[in-house]
């Protein structure tokens, strides 16, 4: 066996020996950094499998953070439900509207702020959260979403100044004894600086009508945003909007004043005049049957109001079957205003209305004084539409679905029953059940065709069903502008059936698998 001999500097290695540790002490470092790389690599693997399972878009985390989102949502819209039952027992005890009742729920913080929106909805800030409830305080508005709140909310501010600029002091405010004709809410965000922008800043009165009248420049205040002109007494709702970095918030107070006149009582008095369509009254609704009629929708008192608030005069026809909706009428209009049809020497004309059908009509008008509108409903019973017995209406056409195109030309008329009328077209409709009047369809179901194809034709339109006329019936086509052989339904045995020549009056008959045209006829 060599010995190795290892003393200070006189040490030697052999050559081959040397090498060999060489490489057993290299290969073993190669080794290892290859496995370490290896072990990273997976662990890191690992690790985005591990940290994107708790951070990721389905993470853990985000589970979490959305279940909270959810959890604190469903409170939010609870405690409002809660809010909600608890007014209307409030409002049984002692009859409070729902904004005097929301007011003194941010007075003693169990909300934050609410908001009038003008869609018939209320947003109700409580916990962070917005949620939507009818104006009415009965229930939450299941398709507005309950929403988080963030941002910086506007700081709002109010006070009163004359129109010459001279502030009013609170005493004067509340007091009452003094009637300031032309006052202005003059109104101030005063800390801008901390939003981005104003977004809007509005005022309605207790009706929620929005007031609009306002200044040019603010009144009174350099530093103020904007002056609305108040013009009668009562609560005032101011909402402003403020945005900052892209998130919106609002702010809503209410202001008393108590120093302006009186706004109107519900006193609309309202009622109506029945015309015929050139503008005669008609004076016995019993006796008169008429096709076509007006009626005129007056304000008897419209002296004591600035003006009558158009958009919301309405007339609307109320369902008389089991599955019909009630249809609104159009106003009639001439050059793009509402044309007053009647007597209107008192100016007490609202809108008018062209009927052509019976039933009960509700009709509503509103007025506005002070800016304040007020409405009156009442119910009209007409009775007395229908096509005169004593009239003949041969040659009319008929409108069988009421859309406005003609469907039939009437034939025959044995004038009798009024469950008809004309249209706005000039057409007869039906309003009622009846078989007064026989039709002849206005166009050909055919130009070619066989009997026993045309004995089986068939058309609905409406609630009138068309099919192949008999002979009686089809020679009564004659003199009205056709021309050519038609097949009647009658047959003269079992192989042929009579047609008639229409532009003749000529009677004959032909085999079956013969060729004429077909026009089909029905009664109405």
């Amino acid at each position: 066996m060599q010995k190795i001999s290892i003393k200070g500097e006189n040490c030697k290695f052999e050559p081959n020996l040397r090498r060999d540790i060489y490489t057993k002490k290299h290969n073993q470092r190669g080794i290892t950094l290859i496995a370490l790389i290896v072990t990273i690599i997976v662990l890191l693997i690992l690790s985005g499998i591990v940290i994107n399972s708790i951070t990721g878009s389905n993470g853990i985390l985000t589970k979490s953070k959305q279940a909270v989102e959810t959890y604190k949502k469903a409170q939010a819209e609870e405690a409002v439900g809660i809010l909600l039952q608890e007014y209307q027992m409030e409002n049984v005890e002692k009859a409070i509207s729902f904004t005097d009742f929301l007011e003194e729920k941010v007075q003693d913080k169990s909300i934050e702020s609410y908001e009038v929106i003008g869609d018939g909805t209320i947003a109700i800030t409580i916990d962070g959260y917005i949620v939507f409830v009818d104006i009415d305080g009965t229930h939450i508005v299941e398709d507005k979403e309950t929403e988080k709140v963030g941002g910086v909310q506007p700081e709002v501010t109010a006070a009163f100044y004359k129109g010459a600029g001279e502030k009013i002091s609170d005493e004067e405010v509340n007091s009452g004894s003094t009637i300031i004709e032309n006052e202005f809410a003059t109104i101030t965000v005063t800390n801008k600086r901390k939003l981005d922008k104003v977004d809007s800043i509005q005022v309605f009165n207790a009706g929620g009508k929005e007031i609009t009248d306002k200044s040019e420049t603010p009144i009174g205040d350099s530093k103020a945003d904007v002056s609305f002109k108040l013009t009668a007494k009562g609560k005032y709702i101011i909402r402003v909007k403020g945005t900052k970095k892209g998130i919106q918030r609002s702010k809503v107070i209410t202001i008393d004043v108590e120093n302006l006149p009186d706004a109107p009582v519900d006193d609309l008095q309202g009622t109506y005049k029945l015309y015929t369509i050139d503008g005669t009254e008609i004076t016995d609704i019993t006796k008169d049957k008429h096709a076509k009629e007006v009626i005129t929708l007056k304000l008897t008192n419209i002296s004591s109001y600035e003006e009558v608030d158009n958009e919301f005069v309405t007339l609307v026809k109320k369902a008389t079957a089991e599955g019909e909706e009630d249809k609104k009428l159009s106003k009639v209009i001439d050059n793009g205003n509402t044309k007053i049809i009647g007597n209107n020497s008192d100016n007490t004309g609202v809108a008018s209305y062209y009927i052509t059908e019976n039933g009960v009509y509700t009709a509503t008008i509103a007025a506005s004084k002070y800016g304040f509108q007020k409405t009156t409903t009442f119910d009209i019973t007409v009775n007395n539409i229908g096509l005169s017995t004593s009239t003949s209406y041969v040659g009319k056409y008929v409108d069988c679905d009421n859309n406005g195109t003609p469907d039939g030309l009437i034939l025959t008329d044995n004038q009798t029953g009024t469950a008809y009328a004309l249209n706005s077209n000039g057409y007869v409709i039906k309003t009622g059940s009846g078989s007064r009047f026989l039709l002849m369809r206005t166009q050909d179901w055919s130009t070619s065709s066989t009997w026993d194809n045309a004995v089986r034709a068939s058309e609905t339109i409406g609630s009138t069903t068309f099919s192949l006329p008999s002979l009686d019936n089809l020679q009564k086509f004659y003199g009205h502008g056709l021309s050519g052989n038609y097949w009647s339904s009658t047959d003269f045995n079992s192989n042929t059936a009579y047609y008639v020549r229409v532009d003749t009056g000529g009677t004959d008959y032909a085999i079956k698998y013969y060729t004429c045209k077909v026009r089909l006829c029905a009664t109405f």
